[in-house]
């Protein structure tokens, strides 16, 4: 994980009193399955720890999904829990349908369970 963007949302989390809502917008490896109807369910994140190690989490369970257009440009918008230190964390992850590409999406309470995963 990006340890600049890390130490950002920490900085800005005490400089609010957490109330400030940080943005990720950070690739991340997802494995994700297909059904016969071609509708994707991601199932694993892997994330970098503040020691350049990669993490992989299953992902619990799927809040909601809904597709969605950024700029024109079409997306998956994902709502998972990851377990985390034995507590249950949403995270926001979203699939550019175009590109292939998974995007680490997070607001200030999942930038928390961030910085619990790094260590903080």
């Amino acid at each position: 994980m990006n340890q600049w963007v890390i130490q950002r949302a920490r900085a800005n989390e005490r400089a609010s009193g957490g109330m400030e809502v940080v943005m990720f917008h950070m690739p991340v490896d997802v494995i994700a399955t297909f059904n016969v109807q071609g509708k994707i369910k991601p199932n694993y994140i892997r994330l970098e720890d503040e020691n350049h190690t990669l993490q992989t989490y299953k992902i619990e369970n799927i809040v909601f999904s809904r597709e969605e257009k950024y700029s024109g440009i079409p997306v998956l918008l994902f709502c998972c829990n990851i377990m985390l230190r034995d507590c249950l964390q949403t995270i926001t992850i979203k699939y550019h349908i175009k590109t292939h590409q998974w995007i680490l999406v997070n607001g200030a309470e999942e930038g928390r369970a961030l910085g619990k995963l790094e260590g903080e």
